[in-house]
């Protein structure tokens, strides 16, 4: 009876494992209730913090923009001065051209009444021209014609103005234009084609004189008056003519001519014939020349050297003597000084004397001609050469102040350039000749019998004082020749030099 009946302890082994797994069904009801409620926390915790977050996150970003905008205002704030000086000088900048706009609104009132006289006055002839062509003798109403009027083109344009206009409208808009510096006379003209060529017979043109001559303007663009159209450098300045050399013929009885023509004569150029915009510019025009030529003629104004002696009708003259004398000098020390006048060491009074340009030969040496010159040996130029240095102290202290080529460097250089006003070697003087006498005029310095003119501006100007001018700026790529270059390298040198002034400093 001790021992449990086997059906028993079944029994009871069956209930165990029953209530072991139903333990166990219930510590899993339990542990998913967990989860169940872990997850219903966290999606409320989510709910409640996306609120707050939220709303930090955009009061972070507001605090960033008040930040910003705080900083804005603070370089703004400060701006404020210089913003209130800057309105301060747009207000009187805006004062300033109101002031302005009255005296032009007076300008263009004064316009308007002369032009409405002159329509009042164009009207009046209108009316007269329509009654006489109806048959009314003298014209309808008060449009009449009184037998002690004008019947003559020119008492009738003098009575009518037709010839003041453009100085009557000036006059009433106040208008007066800037004078140009260094100028006598300037306007436009009508110049007479010389070519027949042309389609155009007649081409305006600006013309200018001053001092230098008569010249006129040609192609590129005419811009405007401010400063005066003489200094626009994007227009080709052609010369007409010297004034001291010059003469004026007035073409009044000419009738193949249009009225208030005038020619311009010189021995060195073509004549040219010119046109005025009516009596009052003729009268100028003709009167400033004859003035201009008296002026130099009694004052003692002479024409350049390279005028007395060029035959170019192209109105370009070459470089000439007194150009060089004019623009260069010596300072202290020997310094070139620009803008010397010449009258201030007597040459000008010496180029008075000037006739011609031509050279003047020793009688008493053998040889006549450059060609002569260059076919001597070499002991026979010594026997010439030593015999002009001892007849001539100019010669020699400009032989003495020139010791050297002008172009190559060679010693005892004896040949000149007489425009130039430089010595060069027997070389070089080779390839000047070749340049032609408009570039230089050669002549041997200890051979030929120069005026003293002439060795006077040799002497005043020198190979260094021109150098100091025509080699102011060597480019890149250039070096001067020496005595042991070829003719051909010299030859290129010099041509770029004094041919093309490549070396000039602009």
């Amino acid at each position: 009876k001790d021992q449990p009946d086997k059906k028993e302890l079944a029994a009871n082994l069956n209930t165990a494992n029953v209530r072991c797994q139903l333990e166990e069904i219930r510590l899993q009801q339990a542990n998913s209730e967990l989860s169940r409620f872990k997850y219903l926390r966290r999606m409320e915790s989510l709910k409640e913090r996306r609120t707050f977050e939220l709303g930090e996150t955009m009061l972070a970003s507001l605090h960033g923009i008040r930040a910003y905008f705080h900083h804005i205002s603070d370089l703004t704030n400060g701006l404020a001065p210089r913003l209130a000086r800057l309105q301060e000088t747009q207000t009187h900048t805006r004062t300033e051209f109101q002031k302005q706009q009255e005296p032009w609104n007076k300008r263009e009132q004064n316009l308007k009444t002369k032009i409405a006289e002159v329509s009042v006055a164009h009207t009046t002839a209108t009316t007269l021209v329509a009654g006489i062509s109806g048959g009314q003798a003298t014209g309808v109403g008060t449009s009449v014609i009184s037998p002690s009027d004008p019947k003559s083109l020119g008492r009738v344009e003098e009575e009518v103005g037709v010839w003041t206009i453009g100085s009557d409208l000036n006059t009433s808009s106040l208008y007066e234009r800037d004078a140009t510096r260094g100028v006598i006379t300037e306007g436009w003209l009508y110049k007479k084609s010389a070519s027949r060529m042309h389609l155009h017979t007649w081409n305006k043109r600006w013309f200018v004189l001053d001092k230098e001559g008569l010249h006129y303007l040609r192609g590129g663009v005419l811009k405007g008056h401010a400063h005066g159209v003489f200094g626009n450098t994007t227009m080709e300045r052609v010369k007409v003519c010297d004034i001291l050399l010059c003469s004026v013929r007035e073409n009044s009885t000419d009738k193949s001519l249009p009225r208030f023509c005038f020619e311009i004569m010189s021995p060195n150029n073509r004549p040219y014939c010119l046109q005025a915009r009516g009596p009052l510019e003729f009268s100028m025009w003709v009167d400033s020349i004859r003035g201009c030529i008296e002026k130099q003629l009694i004052g003692g104004g002479t024409p350049s050297v390279s005028t007395l002696n060029s035959g170019d009708s192209t109105g370009k003259d070459p470089r000439s003597l007194e150009e060089f004398v004019d623009v260069v000098d010596l300072g202290p020390g020997g310094t070139p000084m620009l803008g010397h006048d010449l009258s201030s060491d007597g040459a000008e009074k010496a180029l008075k004397n000037v006739q011609s340009c031509q050279p003047q030969w020793n009688p008493n040496r053998k040889a006549t001609s450059s060609s002569e010159i260059d076919g001597m040996t070499e002991q026979e130029r010594a026997s010439f050469a030593a015999a002009g240095k001892s007849d001539n102290e100019k010669v020699k202290a400009i032989l003495k102040s020139n010791a050297c080529c002008v172009d190559c460097g060679a010693p005892n250089p004896d040949w000149v350039s007489l425009n130039l006003g430089v010595l060069f070697c027997l070389t070089c003087s080779g390839v000047h000749r070749g340049l032609g006498v408009h570039v230089s005029k050669v002549r041997s310095l200890t051979l030929d019998a120069l005026t003293d003119v002439e060795l006077a501006v040799i002497a005043r100007l020198g190979n260094k004082n021109v150098n100091f001018i025509y080699e102011a700026e060597m480019q890149s790529g250039w070096t001067k020749p020496t005595p042991e270059n070829t003719r051909q390298e010299k030859e290129k040198y010099i041509k770029s030099k004094w041919e093309y002034k490549g070396f000039v400093d602009m």
